[in-house]
């Protein structure tokens, strides 16, 4: 069976990517800590927007507030695709 990625019916449902999500922590004085503030996959050798089935996901991480430092980290990713039928 062959799928077109341009058909949205033929997607399966969106889920989460294990380990990319975790709710705020309290740490110290820290009430709101998050690693993961503004996400952004990237591919190598692909266009902006397009994603390959490995790549790294760029983000910052650190307390939630103006004042607050939010360290730029990385780490790499890999997608399994498996057909939804």
């Amino acid at each position: 069976m062959h799928f077109d990625l341009s058909r949205q019916d033929q997607w399966s449902a969106p889920r989460e990517i294990r380990g990319s999500w975790s709710r705020f922590a309290t740490n110290g004085s820290c009430i709101q800590d998050f690693n993961g503030w503004y996400p952004s996959l990237m591919s190598r050798g692909r266009r902006p927007g397009h994603l390959s089935l490995d790549g790294y996901v760029f983000y910052m991480a650190g307390c939630a507030g103006a004042l607050s430092q939010r360290p730029y980290s990385s780490r790499k990713f890999t997608m399994r695709a498996r057909p939804s039928w």
